[in-house]
């Protein structure tokens, strides 16, 4: 069988016999961007649309108006009504909130969650704070930020699902006047579920996954202690307040009570992070939490803007459809020029794999691209139930020079130390095949395309890096590995075999401000954890089909030390930044040869980027608000800082470099902020 750092379990039980079960490719509906750009982790792109489509006033119901009274300093929130249909939502709350600080007075983990979230959040102070409903809202609730023409925050506003209010208004309303404490809770929950995460948003959150990530993991724990008295056998056991809330659960999702836990995402959440009531074990284990959050959401997180310029998978790439007949598999057999496989060579490394990839529960159902090191192929776990039923698995290159992945302890090791990374691939399990040592990595799917395919750049970045043998100890040092990757680029032609994705629609300047600013925090948290990654380019970022951007390659990443040894990756992200600004609009495949002053100060790097503009008077787009040499001079200013090695010295000054394009970005694109 060959050996593995991974347990994994067979499920005989389900696959055993004469049953067929068909595992088809999942349903990617069509992307609709809304009128404003969102980052959302319920409903559709046509339902945002429609959502956001009448305006901010014309959204919300004009009979609810509730005034939010937060004091910080008190610890005291409070909500008024400000009309008559208000009233019993407004005691609603105020009754429901006071009771939730008693529930969980008791657990100090808890208690300070909460006040981290609602209290700790000091830009709930920064504006009106109010609340409304609304049907048409595609989730149960949402933080908007109302702003004016010059972009001040104007008001902020809880937004809350009309129909989920009016069904928990309505039970709370049949409550017997000698109803106690914990049944008012319960019943009350499904909405301070809500209000709690929105308000603990930030009003301008730097990075929108990140923070909701944070923010679940907290209104986790608070739920955890508010409606549970302890676990058995695994299992939380609800107090009466949990009763309630789980039988709210069930009826809503249609979910029968008795399966809720095995079946309800949130709940299957719930009891992941049971270790939530132990004060001791939920700070020994926060990031054990904040995986499997991440495990929750990142399948939900959506940037519908973005999302739409993804071009929809070309018929030559996509899977088999898995006949599962028996523990070993049965498919229809891979062809050329079907599912990935582009000639002879492609077929013979999957015929030399699938077989044994089948014995350990994997059947291969396309080939995804291939590296200088490892090809990867989309596979259906059978076995594994602790890991998606898709998966990704990256093998020896296989027909290419004999070159080899990295070896399995260390791609174990470097998956688990960088697992709470949102924006970076998820590493599940390494191992070796028993027959011809193959080398292999089961890893996250990312449905999408890499960055350098939908520029038309693949090929004429520079060559693919290998982790330094030893520290960096001069920045001479790092440029020469720059420029030895560099002078390696004409050998890389090869990646532009298969080849035909590309962008599904020019990009706006707000698509491609998106983008950036996920390359930019995606090396940013990278830093910020201790490591490097050393072979940065557009080829190793992958876009996927729901608008997330994502590290796809941990081969070369490494632990850093000192500040020379980021050099080489502030650099290679110089590079990426300026080619990804050629590149995203118009022009395909431009690469300008990159020595001498074009990276090495501001007017030579301005002027590249105003030759190529292409996407006219950011003046007019702004409504005045930005110039385009504004504009130019704040990318300019990230890609000369990058190149010059004053980021790698000064993190603070990378920070403020972001920071000021995430301002500018927003004077551009003056809309309302939601948060889903």
């Amino acid at each position: 069988m060959g050996w593995r750092y991974h347990w994994w379990t067979l499920r005989d039980k389900h696959l055993g016999g004469a049953p067929i079960l068909a595992v088809p490719e999942p349903d990617r509906p069509a992307m609709v961007k809304p009128p404003t750009p969102i980052t959302v982790f319920d409903g559709t792109p046509q339902e945002w649309h429609d959502y956001l489509t009448p305006g901010f006033e014309a959204r919300h119901d004009a009979d609810i108006r509730i005034t939010i009274d937060w004091n910080a300093e008190h610890e005291q929130l409070l909500f008024r009504a400000e009309t008559p249909a208000s009233q019993t939502l407004a005691t609603c709350l105020t009754r429901s909130w006071v009771l939730l600080v008693r529930a969980i007075a008791e657990a100090p983990q808890a208690l300070r969650a909460l006040r981290t979230m609602v209290f700790g959040n000091t830009s709930n102070g920064a504006a009106p704070l109010e609340l409304r409903t609304a049907e048409a809202l595609p989730c149960g609730g949402t933080r908007e930020l109302r702003l004016t023409e010059a972009t001040a925050h104007e008001a902020t506003v809880i937004v809350l699902k009309r129909s989920r209010v009016a069904s928990v208004l309505t039970a709370w309303a049949a409550l017997d006047e000698q109803a106690d404490d914990d049944v008012q809770l319960g019943t009350a929950f499904p909405l301070l579920y809500q209000l709690i995460a929105s308000l603990g948003y930030t009003s301008y959150p730097r990075d929108r996954f990140v923070a909701r990530i944070s923010l679940t993991r907290q209104q986790s724990i608070v739920s955890i202690n508010a409606l549970f008295s302890g676990r058995s056998y695994g299992r939380l056991i609800p107090n009466r307040s949990g009763d309630i809330f789980r039988a709210y659960l069930a009826k809503r999702s249609g979910i029968p009570l008795e399966q809720l836990d095995e079946r309800h995402p949130l709940m299957q959440l719930f009891n992941d992070m049971a270790f939530a009531l132990s004060e001791r074990r939920c700070d020994e284990l926060k990031d054990q939490a904040t995986i499997l959050v991440r495990q929750l959401l990142e399948d939900r997180y959506l940037r519908p803007g973005v999302a739409a310029a993804v071009p929809a998978l070309d018929d030559s790439h996509r899977a088999l459809t898995c006949l599962i007949l028996s523990r070993a598999g049965d498919t229809p057999a891979p062809r050329i020029g079907h599912h990935g496989l582009i000639d002879r060579e492609d077929l013979r490394a999957w015929h030399k794999v699938a077989k044994q990839f089948n014995t350990i529960g994997y059947v291969l159902v396309r080939q995804l691209g291939m590296g200088q090191f490892g090809r990867v192929y989309e596979a259906i776990n059978l076995v594994n139930s602790s890991l998606p039923q898709r998966v990704a698995i990256k093998v020896d290159r296989l027909g290419r020079d004999g070159d080899t992945i990295v070896a399995p302890e260390h791609a174990m090791d470097l998956g688990n130390r960088l697992a709470m990374v949102p924006h970076i691939i998820r590493v599940y399990d390494a191992g070796v095949l028993p027959h011809g040592g193959i080398t292999y990595h089961i890893i996250q799917l990312i449905d999408g395309e890499t960055i350098d395919d939908l520029l038309g750049i693949t090929g004429q970045e520079h060559a693919s890096v290998t982790r330094p043998a030893t520290m960096r100890e001069t920045e001479g040092g790092a440029e020469k590995e720059v420029h030895i990757a560099l002078s390696g680029a004409h050998g890389e032609q090869w990646r532009m075999r298969g080849v035909r994705s590309q962008f599904a629609e020019e990009l706006n300047l707000g698509q491609t401000c998106d983008i950036l600013t996920s390359i930019v925090l995606w090396i940013e948290e990278i830093h910020e954890r201790g490591f490097a990654i050393n072979d940065l380019k557009n080829g190793n970022l992958m876009l996927s089909r729901r608008g997330q951007v994502r590290g796809i390659d941990l081969d070369s990443y490494a632990p850093v030390f000192t500040a020379i040894e980021k050099v080489v990756d502030f650099k290679f992200l110089a590079i990426a930044l300026l080619l990804f600004m050629l590149n995203a609009r118009g022009r395909r495949g431009y690469v300008p040869k990159l020595d001498g002053g074009i990276l090495r100060n501001n007017i030579a790097t301005a002027k590249l980027l105003t030759d190529h503009w292409s996407y006219g008077d950011v003046s007019v787009l702004s409504g005045g608000r930005v110039t385009t040499t504004e504009a130019i001079s704040t990318i300019t200013d990230l890609i000369v800082g990058c190149n010059d090695n004053s980021f790698a010295c000064d993190p603070v000054a990378f920070t403020q470099a972001i920071d000021a394009f995430l301002a500018i970005k927003r004077r551009m694109f003056r809309a309302d902020i939601i948060l889903d």
